[in-house]
């Protein structure tokens, strides 16, 4: 039985982070729907993690990873799409 590496493992925990933290918005109602943006591997794992009636919010991905960006420079880039 394969082991988990250290990085997969993290990256699971903190997808589920915000997949804890994205059902208390839709049962807060805070949003409607979603738009989910992630690189690429880690979108995978984070939809993943996604309870069913959250997933099914989801009207969009892209997997684009952001990470580096300044706010101004990352709004750019979404005010493109």
């Amino acid at each position: 039985e394969p082991r988990e590496s250290h990085r997969a493992h993290a990256s699971r925990v903190f997808a589920s982070e915000i997949a804890d933290k994205l059902q208390r918005g839709r049962l807060d109602k805070r949003f409607t729907e979603l738009v989910l943006i992630a690189a690429p591997r880690f979108l995978g794992v984070l939809r993943d993690v996604l309870d069913p009636t959250t997933a099914a919010l989801v009207r969009g991905t892209l997997d684009k990873d952001y990470a580096g960006l300044n706010d101004r420079e990352l709004i750019e880039r979404l005010e493109k799409m």
